[in-house]
C-alpha cells in the first residue's frame, strides 16, 4: 500500500535523515517546505529547486515566503541595503525570476517565453501577443452581483496616536545592477555598470472597459456607469493634497531644482491617451480660491505653452462669448489675436479704470448691423458676432485636433508631395486608354466635364452618381452588372471598383473657401433642395448658412478623394493620408479647377475624345479676386482639411507641369482661347479647323 506524502514538509533539525526525507518529498512533487524557528538563521540548510517555496519562520515574529535564490532567505532586506532604517514585518513574499522561470499560457499549459520587443515600437495588437508577465501575487474577483462592490485588494492603515504616520499602500519599482554571486542566476547577461539601464513603472492601472462608452446610459440601468483609472476620495476633515509628487530629497532645503536626486522630467504626461473629444483637465467644483498656483515657481521657457491653430486653440473665456486670445498661422509667421467678448473689450489702468489712451470697444462699435448680402462684399460684422452653434463648435474642435496632429508631420507631407508630383508627371503623357471615371466634387466645374463626357460617349450609357447615400450603399451592396462607358457624378473615389471594366480616375479640386462660397451662392439663388428652400426662407443669411452647416458640407473634397461619402463623418487625419495614397497609387490626374483647360486637353489625349467643349464660366459664382480674413476664419472649421489637400494637389500639379513639352502648352492655349460651343478635333475632308490644328495634333499624336 502506497503512503502519500504530506502537502507540507517541516524541517525542525538538520540531519542526514531529514535530507533524505526532504529529497523524497521534492521528487514526489512536494512544493511547500517550512523552516522551523528552531533552525539556525542564514543560508537555507538544504538547496531546493526554484519552483519550491520555503516558508521561513526563523526571523522574528514574521513569515517569509521565499521561492528561488533570494537574499531574503538570509533575513536580508535588499530594499534597505546600506541604510540604518528600523524595520518590522508580518508577511514577506520573495521570489527570483530568470530566463529559466517556467512560463505557461492562459490555460496554465507550458508555454515558450517570448523575446521582449526592443527597438521599433509594436502596434498595440502585436504587443499584446509578444510579451511575458510574471505575477508574484495575483488576486482576482468575479462579481455577478449589482448590489455588492468587489474589492480585490484593500490596504487599511490607521494612525491612532498623535504624530503617528500611516500609508495605506507602499509600492516601489527599482533598478539595480546587482552582481551578487550567491543570488545572481547562472547564465545571466554580463554587462558594465555604466551601460546598465532598465524600464521602471511604479504602478500600472488598467481599466478594461467592454461596456458602453462613458456617458452612454444602458437601458438596463438608471444612469451612465463611470470608468475611472484612479479615484481619490477624501473623508473627514480637510486633507492636504489628492496627489503629491516628490523626490527622495524633497524636504532638503539645501538642494535646488538642479541638484534634486530622482527628479522627474515631466510632472504629468498624457501619452497618446485621449480621444478627439477628450478634455485634459476638468474641474467641477463651483467657486474656489485659485486655479493654477505658480507663486513659488518661476519658468525659463514659459509657464504656459500653447500651439496656436487659430480660433478656439488658445484661451477661451465664457465658452467663447467672453472673448479669446489665440495665435493663428500667417505667411509672415504666427499672429497673436485678441478677440473681444460679446460685451466688448476694455483695457484698464493699474487702478482698474479705463485706460485713457484706449477707448472701450462696445458691442455696437464692434458689431455694426450687417448690410444686404453681396457676393463681392461680404458683411464681415455678420461673422464677428455670430453665435457658435453646436455644429460649428464641433467642427472647430475637429479642426484643432487635426492641426495639432500636423505638428511634426512636415517630413511625411514632403515625402507625399514628392511621390504625388512624380506620379502626375509620369501619368500626364503616359499610356492611353481606359474608361473615364470623373470624381465629381461639388462646385468644381463638374458640369463642364459631364457635358464633355456625354458628348464623346453619345449613344453609350454612363453611370452618373446622384450623391444620394442610399444610391452609394446600393452600388456597394449590389454592384451593377451593366458595362458602362464612363462613370461620373458624385461618386466617392474607389467606387469604380464596383463596376465592370478598367476605369481611370481623374478630377478637379477648387480652393475650399471659394468652393464653399460658390455652394452657398448656388443654394440661396438656384438650389431646389430642402436645405436650399430653408436658406432662402432665411433671407440668404451667411450667418445662418455657417451655423446650419450640414455634414456633407464639411471637408467634402477630402471625403470624395479618400473614398468616403459626403454624408459620412470621417477622421480627417486618417482620411488625409488615405486620400494621398489614392492620388499616388490609384488615380490618374487631379488638377486645380483653374487648370481645367490643360486637364481636359490631357483627357482628350488619354481617352481619345473627338470633342471638347469651350470652357464656360461658372454661372453661379464668379471667382472672387480676394477673400477677407474674416471670411477665411469663419469658413476654416469646415474647410481646414480640404485646404491642405487642395494645396498639396495644386503643388504636385504645378510641379508635374514643368515636364510637359511645348506642344502641350500650345494645345491648351488654343483650347483656352476657343469661343465655339463644341470643338471637333477629327480630321474632315477640309482638314481641321485651323484655329485648333495644334490642339488636334497634340491630342491625336502617337496614337
Amino acid at each position: 500500500m502506497r503512503t502519500e506524502l504530506p502537502a507540507i514538509f517541516v524541517v525542525t533539525e538538520v540531519t542526514e535523515q531529514t535530507g533524505h526525507r526532504l529529497r523524497a518529498f521534492i521528487e514526489a512533487g512536494g512544493k511547500l517546505i517550512v523552516l522551523s524557528p528552531t533552525l539556525a538563521q542564514g543560508a537555507a540548510p538544504y538547496q531546493v529547486p526554484d519552483d519550491v517555496t520555503l516558508i521561513d519562520l526563523r526571523y522574528g515574529n514574521g513569515v517569509n515566503l521565499v521561492r528561488g535564490r533570494h537574499p531574503r532567505i538570509e533575513g536580508y532586506w535588499p530594499q534597505y541595503s546600506g541604510l540604518r532604517t528600523g524595520l518590522a514585518r508580518n508577511l514577506v513574499v520573495s521570489q527570483t525570476i530568470s530566463n529559466d522561470t517556467p512560463i505557461e499560457d492562459a490555460h496554465s499549459r507550458p508555454h515558450e517565453a517570448q523575446l521582449a520587443p526592443y527597438g521599433t515600437p509594436l502596434s498595440s495588437e502585436d504587443y499584446r501577443h509578444t510579451h511575458n508577465h510574471h505575477q508574484n501575487l495575483l488576486v482576482e474577483t468575479f462579481n455577478f452581483s449589482p448590489n455588492l462592490n468587489a474589492v480585490s485588494i484593500w490596504g487599511d492603515s490607521a494612525a491612532l496616536v498623535p504624530g503617528a504616520k500611516s500609508w495605506g499602500a507602499f509600492v516601489s519599482a527599482r533598478s539595480w545592477p546587482l552582481k551578487w554571486d550567491t543570488y545572481t542566476p547562472a547564465g545571466s547577461a554580463e554587462y558594465d555598470d555604466a551601460d546598465f539601464d532598465a524600464q521602471l513603472v511604479g504602478i500600472e492601472i488598467d481599466v478594461l472597459n467592454a461596456g458602453l462608452d462613458w456617458g452612454t446610459k444602458s437601458p438596463l440601468l438608471g444612469s451612465a456607469m463611470a470608468k475611472v483609472g484612479v479615484q481619490i476620495v477624501g473623508f473627514g476633515n480637510r486633507n492636504t493634497a489628492a496627489v503629491e509628487i516628490r523626490t527622495e530629497d524633497s524636504d532638503d532645503a539645501t538642494r535646488g531644482p538642479q541638484d534634486r536626486r530622482g527628479a522627474w522630467h515631466w510632472g504629468i504626461i498624457l501619452r497618446n491617451a485621449l480621444g478627439d473629444r477628450s478634455t485634459v483637465l476638468m474641474s467641477e467644483n463651483g467657486r474656489i480660491r485659485r486655479g493654477i498656483d505658480f507663486d513659488l515657481t518661476t519658468f525659463t521657457e514659459g509657464a504656459l505653452r500653447i500651439a496656436g491653430a487659430g480660433e478656439n486653440s488658445g484661451i477661451v473665456f465664457d465658452n467663447g462669448t467672453g472673448g479669446q486670445i489665440y495665435s493663428e498661422p500667417s505667411p509672415d509667421g504666427p499672429t497673436l489675436c485678441i478677440r473681444a467678448g460679446r460685451g466688448g473689450l476694455r483695457i484698464l489702468t493699474a487702478d482698474g479704470t479705463d485706460h485713457p489712451a484706449i477707448a472701450p470697444v462696445t458691442p455696437e462699435a464692434a458689431s455694426p448691423q450687417p448690410r444686404p448680402f453681396d457676393l463681392r462684399q461680404w458683411a464681415a460684422a455678420d461673422l464677428r458676432v455670430r453665435t457658435a452653434s453646436p455644429a460649428s463648435l464641433e467642427a472647430q474642435e475637429r479642426q484643432r485636433v487635426f492641426q495639432s496632429r500636423l505638428i511634426g508631420a512636415d517630413d511625411r507631407l514632403k515625402a507625399a508631395l514628392r511621390r504625388m508630383t512624380a506620379t502626375m508627371s509620369e501619368n500626364m503623357l503616359g499610356s492611353r486608354g481606359g474608361k473615364p471615371y470623373f470624381v465629381h466634387v461639388p462646385k468644381c466645374a463638374g458640369s463642364t466635364v459631364n457635358r464633355i463626357l456625354a458628348i464623346n460617349h453619345a449613344g453609350l450609357e454612363g453611370f452618373v452618381g446622384s450623391g444620394d447615400l442610399a444610391q452609394f450603399h446600393g452600388v456597394k451592396s449590389k454592384p451593377p452588372q451593366e458595362d458602362y462607358a464612363y462613370l461620373s457624378g458624385h461618386l466617392p473615389f474607389g467606387s469604380a471598383g464596383y463596376f465592370t471594366g478598367e476605369f481611370v480616375a481623374f478630377g478637379t479640386l477648387r480652393d475650399p473657401v471659394q468652393r464653399l462660397l460658390s455652394e452657398y451662392h448656388y443654394l440661396v439663388s438656384a438650389g431646389e433642395s430642402d436645405f436650399s428652400v430653408h436658406l432662402q426662407a432665411q433671407d440668404a443669411s451667411l450667418l445662418h448658412f455657417l451655423n446650419d452647416m450640414q455634414v456633407w458640407q464639411i471637408n467634402p473634397s477630402l471625403k470624395f478623394i479618400s473614398g468616403a461619402h459626403p454624408m459620412e463623418t470621417i477622421d480627417e487625419w486618417d482620411a488625409l493620408w488615405q486620400a494621398f495614397d489614392n492620388l499616388i497609387e490609384k488615380a490618374w490626374l487631379f488638377a486645380p479647377v483653374d487648370h481645367l483647360g490643360m486637364l481636359l486637353t490631357l483627357c482628350a489625349r488619354k481617352f481619345g475624345w473627338r470633342y471638347l467643349s469651350a470652357q464656360p464660366q461658372n454661372v453661379h459664382s464668379p471667382r472672387l479676386p480676394s477673400i477677407s480674413d474674416v471670411i477665411l476664419k469663419a469658413a476654416s472649421p469646415y474647410t481646414f482639411a480640404d485646404q491642405l489637400l487642395f494645396e498639396m494637389v495644386e503643388a504636385a500639379w504645378m510641379g508635374a507641369l514643368t515636364g510637359l513639352p511645348a506642344s502641350a502648352w500650345v494645345a491648351a492655349a488654343e483650347f483656352a482661347e476657343s469661343k465655339d460651343g463644341i470643338i471637333d478635333l477629327s480630321t474632315t475632308a477640309g482638314g481641321c479647323d485651323p484655329r485648333y490644328s495644334r490642339l488636334a495634333a497634340f491630342v491625336q499624336a502617337s496614337r
